[in-house]
């Protein structure tokens, strides 16, 4: 009777398997992102564009 040189491939995935879930467990969890439904809302104040600042600043409308 002739001994195989290799272990069979569902005990190299099985071997496989547990060393991956022992690396895992090993990790620490990552961040988790927010869901891509969640809204995003308005800030509670209107913020200006840069051009209607300066004219705010220096006092000057736009060329019309």
């Amino acid at each position: 009777m002739t001994q195989q040189h290799q272990a069979p491939f569902g005990l190299v995935l099985a071997q496989l398997h547990r060393m991956l879930a022992a690396a895992a467990a090993v990790l620490p969890p990552p961040d988790r992102a927010p869901p891509p439904h969640d809204p995003v809302f308005l800030p509670d104040f209107a913020t200006l564009t840069p051009d209607q600042a300066q004219e705010m600043r220096y006092g000057k409308g736009r060329d019309q």
